[in-house]
């Protein structure tokens, strides 16, 4: 049976990880589109066979 000591190391393990992973999507939520503002349209070629 597991002590109470080892449990509460597992626990902070568990919310030390839970928090970096958090932390870094919400990083990643922060910064803009790397391809914002580029867009093309497709224009068919005249030149046809």
């Amino acid at each position: 049976m597991a002590k109470l000591n080892q449990i509460i190391a597992v626990e902070k393990g568990i919310k030390s990880k839970s928090h970096q992973d958090l932390t870094a999507a919400h990083h990643g939520l922060q910064k803009p589109a790397l391809l914002a503002g580029l867009s093309r349209t497709y224009q068919p070629s005249a030149h046809r066979s």
